[in-house]
């Protein structure tokens, strides 16, 4: 019978991230790590393991950010003092500058002038949002892909929402830039419940990397080793989401379910269960369950992407 028990020894699991993360780093001959930080809890976490894996020195974190200068410093200054990581070793990014050329390029494909990142779509309501993502576009096959649209409203949302993530994947550019410069690794800091229910950005920030430590943690996981690590509490409560900027709880935005909850019904439909039998179990209501079920089998093409044709030969 499967194991659906959530709980960890965060002390055996940490020792196994970091002795995982010291031997890629010896196997690919790496000079060190990058992680492109937020300054929530994933990122707190993944950095210390880093370091402990491979050393202080080694580990450097980028902050590519469109927010302001002074929250970026901020975030700079909370990483120095909580992580003691060195200024010299903290790079940061406004992407503002980069993302705006793409106002250029949208110019030359009718359907996107005037569509601009939904940080700067004040007029426009997470509320709608939401309900074009999930009870609309998450209709389709592909999610995040945001899916035929069908209507001059849901075209909309779609051209959005796609502009958003222009930027979500110039951080991974960025990134890629300086790892490759540098003969660094870069580090996900995506956990198991991300995975599972797609929310990240195919090929962007959260997806793309070559090593992603928390990768078999669901999210309640990662805060029970995040609390063993001694990351405040007022950052393990973060979680926001790349998809849509503003959102302060994604998990309560997309599911209407704390993680725990969330992360109970994932690990019984990873194993097999049906959404009713892990209704019985666990008597949340299915209709939820049957949306994170949506969510979890509709982001499968998201985890196996590129896909490629088998060939008989």
């Amino acid at each position: 019978m499967a194991n659906f028990d959530l709980t960890i020894d965060p002390r055996a699991v940490k020792e196994q991230i970091v002795s995982f993360i010291k031997k890629t780093l010896e196997e690919r001959e790496g000079s060190g790590l990058l992680v492109i930080f937020s300054g929530q809890n994933d990122s707190y976490t993944t950095v210390q393991l880093a370091i402990e894996a491979v050393g202080i020195d080694s580990v450097k974190i980028v902050i590519l950010s469109d927010v302001s200068k002074s929250r970026r410093q901020e975030i700079s200054s909370n990483a120095t003092k909580l992580l003691k990581i060195s200024s010299e070793n903290i790079i940061s990014f406004d992407i503002r500058k980069i993302s705006k050329q793409f106002d250029t390029v949208e110019g030359l494909i009718p359907e996107l002038v005037g569509v601009v990142p939904i940080s700067q779509q004040h007029n426009i309501s997470h509320l709608l949002l939401r309900t074009n993502l999930v009870k609309k576009i998450v209709g389709e096959k592909t999610y995040v892909q945001v899916g035929k649209s069908t209507s001059d409203r849901e075209k909309f949302f779609q051209q959005v929402i796609a502009r958003n993530k222009v930027r979500k994947r110039l951080k991974i550019l960025l990134a890629y830039l300086i790892v490759e410069r540098e003969n660094y690794l870069l580090v996900s800091k995506t956990n198991k419940t991300e995975w599972l229910a797609g929310l990240f950005t195919p090929f962007g920030y959260g997806h793309a990397a070559d090593v992603m430590p928390l990768g078999d943690l669901y999210r309640t996981q990662v805060l029970q080793l995040a609390e063993y690590l001694d990351v405040p509490k007022e950052i393990r409560d973060l979680a926001y989401t790349d998809i849509l900027p503003g959102v302060q709880n994604k998990y309560q935005y997309f599911f209407d379910l704390e993680s725990i909850d969330v992360d109970r019904i994932l690990v019984r439909l990873n194993a097999g269960l049906p959404p009713m039998k892990v209704c019985a179990e666990l008597h949340l209501d299915i209709e939820k369950i049957d949306h994170v079920n949506h969510f979890f089998q509709v982001s499968k093409i998201q985890r196996k992407v590129p896909l490629i044709p088998k060939i008989t030969k």
